[in-house]
Parts: C-alpha cells; sequence; structure tokens
C-alpha cells in the first residue's frame, strides 16, 4: 500500500458543503472523494483538458431541437438534484441508448437457447423405492411443520416413505 501524507486546505463553505453533498452521495470517506478528485483533476490535465479515450471508442454527434435539449437539461438537473451526483449529457445519452439495444434484443432474441448436445448421460431419479402413501399438508418427510392456528384443513399430498 502506498504511503499516504495528510493535505489541509481551507476552502468556502460553499465549496465545503458542495463537497461534503456530493461525497455523501458517492458514499465515500472525504480522504477516497478527495483523493479520487485529485487523480481525476491531474489525468484531464495530462490529457489535455479531455478525458483519455481507449482506442476503441467512436464519436457519435447528432443535432437536436432547442426544445428537446432544454428538457434534457432540466431532467438532468432534477436528476442531480435528487441524486446528489452529476449525470452527464454524455452519460444520460448512453444509458437511454444502452436501455434501448438491451429491449430490441431481448425482443428479437429466442426465448430460450438450443440445447446443447453434450454426450452426458441423463443422471438416474434418486426416489427410494417402494409405493406412494398420502400424508397430511403441513408434514415434510415425516417432520410435521407448524400449521396456522385455527387451521383443519383435510387435504392432503401425495409423499413418498
Amino acid at each position: 500500500m502506498e504511503q499516504k501524507k495528510n493535505l489541509c486546505a481551507q476552502v468556502p463553505l460553499s465549496l465545503h458543503a458542495q463537497v461534503c453533498e456530493a461525497r455523501e452521495a458517492a458514499g465515500q470517506t472525504t480522504s477516497e472523494y478527495i483523493t479520487n478528485l485529485l487523480i481525476e483533476y491531474y489525468n484531464l490535465k495530462k490529457n489535455g483538458g479531455t478525458a483519455a479515450m481507449s482506442g476503441n471508442t467512436r464519436t457519435m454527434a447528432f443535432q437536436i431541437p432547442e426544445e428537446l435539449f432544454q428538457r434534457i437539461k432540466a431532467h438532468l438537473e432534477r436528476k442531480t438534484q435528487r441524486t446528489g451526483r452529476k449525470l452527464t449529457q454524455r452519460e444520460f445519452v448512453l444509458n437511454l441508448i444502452e436501455e434501448a439495444l438491451i429491449g430490441v434484443e431481448a425482443k428479437s432474441a429466442p426465448p430460450f437457447p438450443p440445447p446443447a448436445k453434450t454426450a452426458v448421460a441423463p443422471l438416474p431419479l434418486l426416489l427410494p423405492p417402494g409405493p406412494l402413501r398420502w400424508a397430511p399438508v403441513g408434514t415434510l418427510t415425516g417432520w410435521p411443520l407448524r400449521k396456522p392456528s385455527g387451521s383443519t384443513s383435510g387435504k392432503c399430498r401425495q409423499k413418498r416413505d
């Protein structure tokens, strides 16, 4: 484990409140939250102010009507207020696309995958030999289960010896 050293700074009360609120929403300790913020900041700085993109990402760009843009923006603000964590436009759109694709793929996929052909023989049925006998409901392999009070049900269930 890497050695640690204390870092202390005076910040405006409004920024302190914002950090505390976001930290609590993330479910992290102050140390974890500030460490992650600083790591993210220095990674962004190293990459010229943009998030590092892996080699297997593609860009999608499209225009939308102003009214739709404002609705999305208002939704993101409400979501941020409700969760205490800022939901970015990118995260929002990616989540929508993922959910839509999952729904479409679920509808177009066969309900059950075809059975695999295996050379394994079926297992024999492991039941004790002998005739079946009837046992009252509420018993399992000879052990009585607690019946609800006042129950006088005469129903029976098939049971093996």
